[in-house]
């Protein structure tokens, strides 16, 4: 069984990279987690710090602030 966590960033840069982190500690037992951010059309550079320092973490981008309910659908999609 997989276990996926879709995180929805917008201009978070200053939080995402510890949300990501302690996903990442989490004990899914035997599960695989699969980590998947959807960023809202960000411009502070959070998706590059993404990119950078969880290069295995699924980064989803919109091309506009889609909102909390359809930015999270991108990513259950």
């Amino acid at each position: 069984m997989k276990i996926t966590c879709v995180v929805l960033n917008w201009n978070g840069k200053d939080y995402v990279s510890r949300c990501l982190k302690s996903l990442l500690d989490v004990d899914s037992g035997s599960h695989a987690l699969e980590i998947v951010v959807v960023d809202n059309d960000s411009t502070d550079g959070s998706v590059e710090l993404i990119k950078s320092q969880f290069p295995n973490i699924k980064v989803l981008r919109n091309p506009t602030n889609l909102g909390y309910a359809q930015g999270n659908n991108t990513g259950l999609e």
